[in-house]
């Protein structure tokens, strides 16, 4: 069995579209826990209708769990320890998975037992366009296998692995402690690094999830979700992997965090801050002509920032589109730069 967690924060707009999703799984062989963290808006009740109007579908598989708002670290910590199955799947509140995923995911743990991460190539989908992700240098030619190469894949192109698009092993999360919480930005990247350093990923290439960018997806983000000044326990946690693994690209990936906090440093204005993460950059970003380009907007009052940024980006969005877009949703922020 596999077990779905869902945390749901105020997603009263797409909380049905996303479970729809799962009710046309061809794979049927799950439980959902849905861990409501303190929704303030009509996402409950939306759910609780939608459930009401598919209770022949869903029977006694979904688990409604309720808490005070903590963030969506504790709520799927919450779901990981109440959860069933061997086999854990994350899905956001606002994401969505094609019919085939489940049942990829059951094949790639049946086929890979070696293997304690299970993931898909994903997709982007904003306004009913839907668009691959630019995942590339796989270290396998076939449609599936096992993937070695993380840190190359996730510091040159796309990262493979996306918490809509993964399942793990119960007892693998459980190991590293599950998502860190009380950090507002980059919880997931801490995440992924942790286990890809210890255990073992079977990947397939389908597009089999899709990471949804329409502006209703936007609106439970809060204002203060941004990078910590003071204490980066993200870029702590990496460097400390860096130190105690040598695995290749993984030097490349934390810098390419340090990277994400200054851009979003200087879109937020906090020139301060900005040009204190551009020293870390050194001397990598000395190189990066998207980092000295960002420095040089650093430089600029905000409101020409702003206009010569969108002039760039409209005159070389097919080239940088990935390295100059700057979105208002954090994890869409990670997923962009990271890129």
């Amino acid at each position: 069995m596999i077990s779905i967690v869902i945390p749901l924060y105020n997603k009263a707009a797409v909380i049905c579209r996303t479970m729809e999703s799962v009710k046309q799984q061809i794979f049927s062989d799950f439980e959902i826990l849905i861990v409501n963290d303190g929704s303030t808006d009509d996402s409950l009740s939306v759910l609780m209708d939608f459930l009401s109007e598919n209770e022949a579908v869903f029977k006694n598989s979904v688990r409604l769990i309720e808490q005070e708002n903590k963030g969506v670290s504790a709520a799927r910590n919450q779901g990981i320890k109440e959860a069933r199955g061997e086999i854990i799947a994350f899905l956001d509140a606002d994401d969505e998975w094609l019919p085939d995923y489940l049942k990829t995911i059951a094949f790639l743990v049946e086929k890979y037992p070696e293997c304690d991460i299970f993931g898909t190539a994903y997709s982007f989908k904003m306004n009913n366009m839907i668009t691959p992700a630019s995942i590339d240098y796989y270290s396998f030619k076939e449609n599936e296998g096992i993937l070695d190469n993380y840190f190359t894949m996730a510091s040159k192109a796309r990262g493979p692995i996306w918490t809509s698009a993964v399942a793990v092993r119960k007892k693998a999360i459980l190991s590293i402690g599950c998502f860190p919480e009380g950090i507002s930005l980059g919880e997931d990247v801490i995440v992924w690094a942790k286990l890809a350093c210890l255990y073992k990923i079977a990947y397939s290439k389908s597009n089999l999830a899709l990471y949804r960018r329409d502006s209703s997806c936007y609106l439970s983000v809060k204002k203060n979700m941004q990078p910590a000044i003071k204490e980066d326990y993200v870029g702590i946690e990496l460097w400390r992997l860096n130190c105690s693994y040598q695995i290749k690209d993984l030097d490349n990936y934390v810098y390419l965090w340090y990277k994400i906090r200054f851009v979003i440093f200087v879109f937020d204005n906090d020139k301060k801050s900005a040009f204190l993460e551009y020293i870390r950059l050194l001397p990598w970003g000395l190189l990066n002509l998207d980092c000295n380009y960002h420095l040089f907007l650093n430089c600029l009052p905000y409101s020409l920032l702003v206009k010569l940024n969108t002039c760039v980006r409209r005159i070389f969005r097919k080239k940088f589109d990935i390295i100059l877009d700057y979105g208002r949703k954090p994890t869409y922020r990670i997923q962009r730069v990271m890129a």
